[in-house]
């Protein structure tokens, strides 16, 4: 569970962006194919990976591809 009161937004987004690499890890997906799900490009996916930088829309597009 992320605990938000004692975090910075920066550590927010890399916990989310943690989380959600595990989950498509998970579920054996690369990021070439939640790109093809998700409509996010693997530019976009790779960013949020590793620099935790996202737009909320393509967030939710990542989520709804994994079902989550």
């Amino acid at each position: 569970m992320i605990n938000i009161n004692q975090k910075t937004p920066k550590e927010i987004n890399k916990d989310i962006a943690n989380s959600l690499v595990k989950i498509r890890k998970r579920k054996k997906i690369s990021q070439t194919v939640l790109s093809k799900k998700s409509g996010v490009s693997v530019g976009s996916i790779r960013r949020f990976e590793q620099e935790n930088e996202i737009s909320l829309i393509s967030l939710t597009k990542i989520a709804i591809a994994l079902g989550i």
